[in-house]
């Protein structure tokens, strides 16, 4: 279902952003500084900041469009005791042209689902999922919703092995991402059969 939008099939989007489950821990910048603090002559804190400033995204150029890897942040500020900065990581597709959603989840989604269960050694698959047509007069956002099981994020907990491997194994994270797409689109087929196989557990499976 589109939420947002009178659509079928048929129609076509020149742009998706969407987020996985664990794209975010195997890329985890966030823009978050640690907190300083400021105490006084008896140790008691009388000063506590906490900052973020916008890090700059990771952009791979891909054939027919571009893939930016884009951190977010959202706050909860309310009349209480609670306060709290939460970060994203969103993967934007910036098309050459315009596609129908089937083929670009094909195309782009499918892929970077693949790279993350892989990397992850679990299963992983979209959180959010967003298509918008900068071509059109009015160009609002369209929510994707999905019928099926969905995956959340996990507590993170670095260094504890559960990656194959994180960014910050390797030297040139756009062109890792243009190989990873190269590599997909040969044998796209293996590693989907592999990713169904972390999500379906052990169980008897086609695949």
């Amino acid at each position: 279902m589109l939420l947002g939008a009178n659509v079928s099939p048929e129609d076509e989007w020149g742009r998706m952003i969407f987020r996985t489950a664990h794209l975010h821990e195997w890329l985890p910048i966030t823009g978050i500084s640690m907190p300083s603090y400021d105490y006084d002559d008896r140790g008691r804190a009388t000063h506590v900041v906490v900052d973020w400033a916008p890090p700059e995204s990771v952009v791979a150029e891909l054939p027919g469009a571009r893939l930016s890897l884009s951190p977010t942040m959202a706050t909860e500020v309310s009349y209480s005791p609670d306060h709290s900065i939460r970060t994203n990581l969103n993967v934007h597709v910036e098309l050459g042209g315009r596609l129908r959603l089937d083929d670009i989840e094909r195309a782009y989604l499918r892929p970077v689902q693949g790279f993350t269960t892989f990397a992850a050694d679990r299963w992983d698959d979209a959180t959010f999922e967003v298509v918008r047509d900068p071509s059109a007069d009015a160009d609002a956002p369209v929510r994707v919703l999905r019928a099926g099981r969905t995956v959340s994020p996990r507590a993170w907990r670095p260094g504890n092995g559960r990656y194959l491997f994180l960014a910050d194994d390797c030297s040139d994270i756009p062109a890792l991402l243009t190989r990873w797409f190269d590599l997909y689109e040969r044998a796209g087929l293996p590693i989907a059969v592999f990713a169904e196989t972390l999500r379906d557990g052990r169980s008897y499976s086609p695949g």
